[in-house]
């Protein structure tokens, strides 16, 4: 999991910081990827807002994001999030735009300083509210869990197994900064 998208790790930082990134996804120059990401984290308490956006001038994807993130415990936090996600669909017939909201929560174990358990799930409210058609599909309930061993400073291995709309995808990560 990453960090700045999971809510349970905002509590963890005594910091303000801002996030910046831009790709080009599959290496396609039309299509753009970009995120922004603005938080503040004290006293076992973390705010985030972010901003990312996928997508060509014909289909894009917004997702506008509010989180907080709390440390009850030394070996405990827990996160919670609200997304605004819009899709845009222009085409020589016409335009199409929808917009949802959902929610997200995540809980990260820290049983020793060098291991974290964290779980993500994400789209609560398509779980909760199967009834409405025009949501259904639109947003899987996506989770995920992970652990990450840091055996030294800039040293991190990252397992995740999350569950998607397509089925199971098993990662495992390497970084070192």
């Amino acid at each position: 999991m990453g960090h700045l998208s999971n809510p349970a790790y905002l509590s963890l930082w005594n910091a303000a910081y801002l996030n910046l990134d831009y790709a080009k996804p599959y290496q396609m120059s039309e299509l753009n990827s970009g995120n922004i990401r603005i938080g503040y984290s004290f006293n076992d308490m973390g705010i985030q807002i972010a901003w990312n956006r996928f997508g060509i001038n014909e289909y894009s994807e917004d997702i506008l994001e509010g989180s907080f993130g709390y440390k009850p415990w030394e070996f405990f936090s827990i996160g919670l999030g609200v997304l605004y996600y819009h899709v845009a669909i222009s085409e020589p017939d016409g335009e199409y735009k929808y917009g949802s909201i959902n929610y997200k929560y995540s809980l990260l174990f820290l049983p020793f300083e060098w291991i974290n358990i964290g779980f993500l799930q994400e789209n609560i409210y398509s779980i909760i509210n199967k009834k409405r058609e025009d949501d259904s599909g639109f947003l899987f309930p996506n989770r995920s869990l992970g652990i990450a061993i840091i055996p030294a400073d800039g040293l991190t291995f990252t397992w995740n197994i999350n569950k998607i709309y397509y089925g199971y995808i098993n990662s495992f990560s390497v970084t070192a900064n």
